[in-house]
């Protein structure tokens, strides 16, 4: 029976404080909770500082939707604008498949199968845009954004949606990833956090929303890059909803710069006044792990 609990959880209100602390707001909480009988330590984050991002992405594989980088034969589609309607893409190359990894990664904008985008009849492309003096881009000029689920090639500013993830079926699950990031459109509404699905150890069964499991419900900011790892290799698939402004009729609906790794990592240094608040809770949770092996 796969198990989930979260006897270790409070320990991470010890770095979640950083919200009120942090200069840019960030938001870092550390904790601990058990997953198919094995104890599994995770670093949740998502905040605007440049040196967390910068040791987020070292030793990580990135993926800048910049032109040298993208896939053979694709040319991003370049809009000076954030309407749905004016930015419809008629070149089939503007796309990026849905059914192939780009830099070991599955993109869609919806219908992805969780572990098995392969086998994904129903998902749509998303497609890499050129912001043609438009702020939006985490890095360069280029971001990713959804393309319409009604398969009409429009590109979703409004009303997007990104599925993204790798291939578990059919005997891959050593393709399960320890830490996902990704940044978020700086002009985007407050957003909920994505849903993570995560493998069970049977290789098989698919748990989604787990940050809401791991009791995390805060919102993703216009900007923010947002951080997920753990110390054991779990992750699946990643669903964001870009944040939209109630009654809004342009919308920034992109995400830049996803970094993932399958490294077990989840200590990278985040904002100075966060730093100490941080090293403490990790420091703490690994001292109470090795007291219990002690009992």
């Amino acid at each position: 029976m796969h198990s989930i609990s979260r006897s270790l959880f409070g320990l991470s209100l010890l770095t979640a404080a950083c919200l009120a602390s942090a200069p840019a707001q960030a938001v870092i909480q550390t904790g601990s909770f058990s997953f198919d009988n094995q104890t599994v330590h995770y670093l949740f984050y998502t905040g605007q500082d440049s040196s967390f991002f910068q040791n987020f992405v070292n030793g990580g594989t990135l993926t800048n939707f910049e032109t040298p980088t993208l896939p053979a034969g694709v040319t991003p589609f370049s809009t000076n604008t954030y309407n749905n309607g004016t930015a419809s893409a008629s070149n089939p190359n503007n796309f990026i498949s849905q059914s192939a990894p780009f830099n070991g990664i599955f993109f869609s904008s919806g219908g992805q199968t969780p572990g098995n985008p392969l086998n994904s009849m129903a998902a749509i492309p998303t497609i890499p845009v050129t912001l043609d003096n438009l702020p939006g881009a985490h890095s360069g000029t280029n971001v990713l954004a959804p393309t319409d689920f009604n398969g009409t090639n429009t590109v979703a500013f409004i009303g997007g949606f990104f599925s993204f993830g790798v291939q578990t079926a059919g005997g891959n699950s050593a393709n399960t990833l320890s830490r996902i990031g990704f940044a978020t459109n700086p002009l985007m509404a407050a957003a909920n956090a994505p849903n993570i699905h995560v493998l069970h150890s049977d290789g098989v069964t698919d748990q989604d929303q787990f940050l809401t499991t791991l009791g995390i419900t805060t919102k993703i900011q216009p900007g923010d890059f947002f951080a997920l790892a753990f110390d054991k290799p779990i992750i699946q698939e990643v669903e964001f909803v870009p944040g939209l402004a109630p009654g809004a009729t342009v919308g920034h609906g992109t995400i830049d710069d996803v970094v993932y790794a399958r490294d077990n990592k989840v200590a990278f240094v985040p904002e100075p006044a966060s730093w100490a608040m941080l090293a403490g809770g990790i420091g703490l949770l690994f001292l109470l792990r090795g007291r219990k092996r002690l009992v």
